[in-house]
């Protein structure tokens, strides 16, 4: 699966600036979760979870939840289109993760493009266990 992470990390970079640029602008939430983050999740052996439908869940819960089950490496991102910041409930949340010492923030469309994303989970997949 390491394969999977490398062709779609070399599509990326092989895209031209106007088609990067016009990419990052009109990238859907969704998208970004299940075209690239969720596909780098499995290769890299991650736990997943997203809410389906937060209609009735706790107004501002993140996105996404990452868990590695060899590392114990905890990710947890609120996903926002280009140009969008956490509403104040978003953003509480990520502060009382990060308070716990979980690793926690914002990801957008740049961050797929400017390497954040793979190295954090790259990273987060490679460190040493917990009590290791």
């Amino acid at each position: 699966m390491a394969n999977l992470l490398e062709v779609m990390t070399a599509r990326l970079a092989s895209m031209d600036e106007q088609a990067r640029k016009k990419l990052i602008r009109t990238m859907k939430e969704a998208d970004l979760r299940d075209l690239h983050i969720k596909p780098r999740a499995k290769a890299l052996g991650w736990l997943l979870y997203w809410t389906w439908n937060s209609r009735n869940s706790p107004a501002g819960f993140p996105d996404i939840i990452l868990l590695h089950p060899i590392t114990g490496a905890h990710v947890v991102r609120e996903l926002k289109m280009y140009g969008k910041k956490p509403r104040p409930d978003q953003q509480a949340w990520l502060d009382a993760y990060a308070l716990a010492g979980v690793d926690a923030g914002v990801w957008t469309p740049e961050h797929l493009f400017n390497g954040e994303i793979d190295r954090i989970m790259t990273e987060g997949a490679r460190r040493q266990p917990h009590g290791g």
